[in-house]
């Protein structure tokens, strides 16, 4: 627990019932809406995982094969 947050508790836990309370519905509010800004859909988890077995393989583009698609023209 880090030093702000136990400060915080202790001060809390110095307020009536009710404030207390009230404190512990914000806290519990915010814990509650604490997700992630993004989470993958199946089929890109799918594809992360084959990526990472390709890899593991060694199945990876050559330098000659990054520079021929960074430099072709997408005209």
């Amino acid at each position: 627990m880090t030093k702000l947050l136990a400060e915080v508790l202790r001060k809390v836990a110095e307020l009536p019932e009710q404030r207390q309370d009230d404190a512990a519905h914000v806290l519990l509010s915010l814990l509650e809406n604490d997700e992630p800004g993004y989470r993958l859909s199946d089929d890109q988890l799918h594809e992360v995982e084959q990526a990472m077995r390709e890899a593991d393989r060694g199945d990876l583009a050559t330098d000659v094969d990054v520079s021929s698609v960074l430099h072709q023209s997408w005209a």
